[in-house]
């Protein structure tokens, strides 16, 4: 590969992708750590080589980014002033090269090393050397007004300190020199991973760098694509510093980007000679007297998707009040004794309800006695794909060893706070580390988890991750989530697996929540809107 691969700010990559096809890798800091020793020791490729690629293509990004600055009238200098704010590892020797390649263009940088040169070591200390060799000018960190005004008189400002060596707690010199660069008023380019942000979890630091644009090196890691560590790194763009993919496939790293390319291979010609008994039933299991119109929404989501039959299974008392509401859709009435409310006597009467079908579980059902083994006997009686949402997550959440009842393949579709009770963790865990809370326990129960939020993550049975880079803020909303419920059975009833279901069923999701804002804004954005925006996602794909 050549070049640079770049992924604006919502995680869309609009250049090249990372080698392997259609497939974009995320990768851990000990998973880029064991590539590069791959590299190095396997493939004989000194580490001095690896940081002189990355630093120059460091400072190809600044000086595209000053002429892009100045094209926009941004009253950036040509050439600009720049200033390096540099650690002493191998973050530091990355921004040390980038210097030595703008000091030889003739362009002004300055570096503020955080340590003396004394305490560089190996190739930091090589590139230290070699920029010295060539009249880079350098200075010491003194104090942070100082540094500050440096940092101010400059056009950009570089974040070359800690990189992925960051910490939940910087040291009171590297806190001291993160707040001078925020405080420049300049833009800010991260190097690697900004400062203070973790690069495996996107949790960050009480002191991080908020970059303008992260260029991180050979694969992007995958923290960058969680909040709050995403607004941190601005756009990021991925440099390659000539990492073959033999080394990326003898790594083989667990999480992925979706991506359209990649989700394309999931969709087949429909034969012409089908019937709607061809693309599979779904069978939606929801919607008490006042929240009907979650299983609509849940319904109408699964047809919009391309199932070839819905059926809603609602309490009877509920039932007559949509009878022709969406003339597709089948209704099926449990007894309700005119409550218009679910009982766990209606787990008997859904035996013959759910044969043969995919199941959505949860949509507007509400919380009753007995519960619990309500959904234990539903799960028992479908041997196909069971997608549990809403409520099915709040009475699997008082005993999750309920998900052994299951026949067939499990999706959850839990929000952060659902999710927090089915762990038994605060929401505040949760989202400190969602990567890894939703791994283990998709591993643990051998179910596939959908952990929705920005950047909502797809994690496997088999310990693989997908992060979905489709959607917006106006996807919180009402209804959204029980239209991705009905997305994702229907998927499933159309003979995708449950894995593809859900990476295929996020995007969708996602893409028509971006076609809707384009259309409404974010602000006005209501369930419906994404449901009648599904065809032009498909379309897309």
């Amino acid at each position: 590969m050549s070049g640079l691969v770049h992924i604006d700010g919502t995680g869309r990559i609009y250049v090249n992708q990372y080698m392997g096809g259609d497939t974009v890798y995320l990768v851990t800091n000990q998973e880029m750590r064991q590539i590069e020793s791959y590299v190095m020791n396997e493939l004989r490729v000194p580490g001095i080589l690896l940081m002189e690629q990355a630093g120059r293509e460091l400072a190809k990004v600044i000086t595209t980014f000053a002429t892009t600055q100045n094209d926009r009238a941004r009253c950036v200098r040509h050439p600009p002033k720049v200033c390096v704010v540099a650690g002493k590892g191998n973050n530091g020797g990355d921004g040390l090269i980038a210097a030595r390649h703008l000091h030889a263009q003739g362009i002004s940088v300055r570096v503020i090393a955080l340590s003396s040169p004394a305490k560089w070591k190996g190739d930091a200390r090589q590139a230290y050397d070699m920029a010295m060799a060539y009249g880079v000018e350098l200075s010491l960190y003194t104090d942070e007004p100082t540094v500050a005004a440096t940092c101010a008189e400059a056009d950009i400002v570089v974040d070359a300190i800690l990189g992925t060596g960051a910490r939940s707690i910087l040291s009171e010199s590297v806190a001291s020199a993160v707040r001078c660069i925020n405080r420049s008023g300049r833009p800010i380019i991260a190097v690697d991973v900004p400062t203070g942000v973790n690069g495996d979890t996107g949790d960050v630091a009480v002191d991080c760098v908020c970059a303008t644009v992260t260029v991180t090196f050979g694969l992007a890691k995958r923290g960058l694509y969680q909040y709050p560590a995403a607004e941190a790194a601005g756009k990021v763009i991925v440099a390659d510093i000539g990492v073959p993919m033999a080394a990326i496939e003898h790594e083989r790293p667990l999480t992925r980007l979706s991506s359209v390319e990649q989700l394309r291979q999931r969709f087949v010609a429909r034969p012409q000679n089908s019937h709607k008994g061809t693309f599979g039933h779904v069978c939606i299991i929801g919607g008490a007297y006042r929240t009907a119109g979650a299983a609509l929404l849940a319904g109408i989501g699964a047809y919009r998707t391309g199932c070839g039959l819905v059926t809603l299974a609602l309490p009877k008392s509920v039932l007559t009040h949509l009878l022709g509401k969406e003339p597709e859709l089948l209704l099926q009435e449990v007894p309700d004794n005119g409550t218009g409310e679910w009982s766990d006597s209606t787990a008997e009467p859904l035996r013959s309800v759910v044969t043969g079908k995919t199941v959505v579980v949860g949509p507007g059902l509400g919380r009753f006695a007995n519960d619990h083994a309500w959904l234990c006997a539903v799960l028992q009686q479908s041997p196909k794909a069971v997608v549990l949402d809403a409520d099915a997550l709040n009475m699997l959440a008082s005993d999750v060893t309920a998900l052994t009842c299951a026949r067939g393949p499990v999706i959850l579709t839990p929000h952060p706070k659902e999710f927090a009770r089915l762990v038994r963790r605060s929401v505040s865990e949760v989202q400190a580390d969602r990567l890894t809370m939703a791994t283990c326990f998709a591993v643990e129960h051998q179910v596939v988890l959908i952990l929705k939020g920005a950047y909502t993550v797809i994690a496997l049975p088999t310990g693989r991750l997908w992060i979905n880079p489709t959607g917006n803020s106006g996807m919180a909303t009402g209804g959204s989530g029980d239209v991705l419920a009905g997305i994702v059975g229907s998927l499933c009833a159309q003979g995708f697996s449950a894995e593809d279901a859900a990476i295929t069923g996020v995007y969708l999701h996602g893409l028509a929540g971006d076609y809707a804002a384009k259309d409404v804004g974010e602000h006005a954005m209501m369930a419906t809107d994404i449901v009648e925006r599904l065809p032009k996602a498909l379309q897309s794909i």
